[in-house]
């Protein structure tokens, strides 16, 4: 067991993030469910609630990818992944070592754009925020969709980080079964985390028609 723990301690952790943008974040399950399965899975970010609904987070990279699949099994109208980050530690790093974001998740109101973007940019993740406007650091991840830009308000200048483009269409109305978001939670199970997350996100989402 021991010598288990320290072949852990010696591999490098990767820290993900991700902006995921979506049309919009009303209602109260969901809402629930952005800030419960975070804290659950132990990431920290923030998110704007209302008309766009943005979503920024960061934390081990294996319970990121559980959260976005977790949500994107939900019922929305639009939710895309608009970038993404990737940080390597140093061996002997912890997670905690390479986390730009204070610990914890904060719900912003229908209007706390601007505070969403100075938390980002006060933390070092201001490009990631730039992706919610589809700016990327590489031209080739231009892209024209003017009607999700409109929706996203002004526009915050940009500033420097190794941001890649997101995967556009991870979820949408037709489709997108709602679902207990233990059965993604599940596959965590190998590092211990599984069991304790599943017991604590069964049924948040019974309600997320909308």
């Amino acid at each position: 067991w021991r010598r288990r723990r320290l072949q852990e301690r010696r591999v490098p952790v990767v820290l993900g993030r991700r902006l995921l943008y979506s049309h919009h974040i009303i209602n109260p399950a969901k809402r629930s469910a952005v800030t419960d399965w975070a804290v659950e899975l132990g990431l920290s970010g923030a998110c704007k609630i209302g008309w766009p609904g943005v979503i920024v987070v960061e934390g081990l990279e294996e319970n990121v990818r559980i959260y976005v699949d977790a949500l994107s099994r939900l019922k929305w109208k639009h939710l895309a992944i608009r970038g993404e980050e990737f940080v390597e530690g140093k061996p002997g790093e912890t997670i905690d070592d390479l986390r730009a974001f204070p610990r914890g998740f904060h719900e912003f109101g229908p209007d706390g754009m601007s505070q969403l973007a100075e938390l980002c940019r006060a933390s070092g993740a201001g490009a990631l925020f730039q992706t919610l406007f589809k700016r990327y650091p590489t031209p080739e991840a231009s892209c024209d969709d003017e009607h999700d830009d409109a929706e996203c308000g002004d526009h915050v200048p940009s500033s420097a980080g190794s941001t890649k483009p997101g995967r556009e269409g991870v979820a949408a109305a037709a489709g997108a079964d709602s679902y207990t978001a233990a059965a993604a939670v599940g596959s965590a199970a190998n590092s211990g985390y599984g069991r304790h997350s599943s017991k604590h996100l069964k049924g948040i989402n019974k309600k997320n028609k909308r």
